[in-house]
């Protein structure tokens, strides 16, 4: 039987909080010169958003993927779109961006999207939280050239004792838990 959860179990990001985590994002990845910048739609479009402004980034490919609870599948709602400014076939350096990821499901459908699209590009992949699976959990997703992470946390409860997590189900700042609830759930 799958676990419901309610409001105990989660842990509303402060505004503070959500930019010192991007603000650590931006310092993994600013030297590293991007030509576009992927948002993962909705929430990766927020931290995209910031980072782009940061790091002067101009070109968007914007995805939209939703993540499907409890089937555990990605829906494909908004495929890549080329900007005017840029050739697919250039080989480009792009940053995917996601606010969490536990599985790895909706970056690794990026990937593949952004793959097909832009053939001859480097892809990067950060996400503001990641979800801590435990001591076996790979760092790396296959096809990215690197991966950067603002803030582990423990919203799968498998790690109590661990003081470095950020526990509790991660709502950002934007988000309400009762929506997040639901969709968690399936209601």
């Amino acid at each position: 039987m799958r676990k419901i959860y309610d409001i105990s179990h989660t842990n509303q990001m402060s505004w503070e909080e959500f930019d010192s985590i991007v603000k650590n994002l931006i310092e993994q990845v600013k030297d590293k010169k991007f030509d576009a910048i992927a948002p993962i739609l909705r929430s990766g479009s927020i931290p995209a958003t910031i980072i782009a402004n940061k790091l002067k980034i101009t070109s968007f490919i914007p995805l939209q993927l939703k993540y499907a609870y409890p089937e555990q599948d990605i829906t494909v709602k908004i495929p890549p779109t080329i900007p005017t400014d840029i050739n697919s076939q250039d080989p480009l350096k792009i940053l995917v961006v996601e606010c969490n990821t536990s599985s790895g499901k909706a970056a690794r459908k990026a990937y593949e999207l952004l793959h097909s699209t832009f053939p001859n590009s480097e892809l990067h992949y950060a996400c503001v939280t990641k979800v801590s699976l435990g001591s076996n959990a790979p760092e790396t997703l296959t096809g990215y050239q690197a991966y950067y992470v603002g803030r582990h946390t423990n919203e799968l409860f498998l790690e109590p004792d661990r003081t470095d997590l950020r526990h509790g189900i991660t709502i950002y700042p934007w988000e309400t838990a009762e929506y997040e609830l639901e969709d968690i759930n399936h209601a």
